[in-house]
């Protein structure tokens, strides 16, 4: 039973890292100046909900972590 949790585990967790290198991207293009205001004044908001949805996946993905240690033997990898 563990081996399909964790293959389904690592399969959300690969997903997750690849949504968190795109976000990153994301910012690094708007830090880098390849975006413009279509609005002024909403630079800060896009800045602030692209940082936002990059800690989600970060979260998403340490929680992720946390179903496969509560399903093995719920000691983190950290405590062995």
């Amino acid at each position: 039973m563990i081996n399909d949790i964790r293959g389904q585990c690592d399969a959300l967790r690969v997903d997750l890292n690849e949504s968190v290198r795109k976000l990153r991207y994301l910012r690094s293009f708007i830090d880098d100046g390849r975006y413009f205001d279509a609005y002024p004044g909403q630079m800060d908001e896009v800045l602030s909900q692209t940082m936002l949805a990059l800690r989600h996946c970060e979260d998403a993905r340490m929680r992720v972590g946390k179903v496969l240690q509560y399903a093995d033997n719920g000691t983190s990898i950290y405590d062995r």
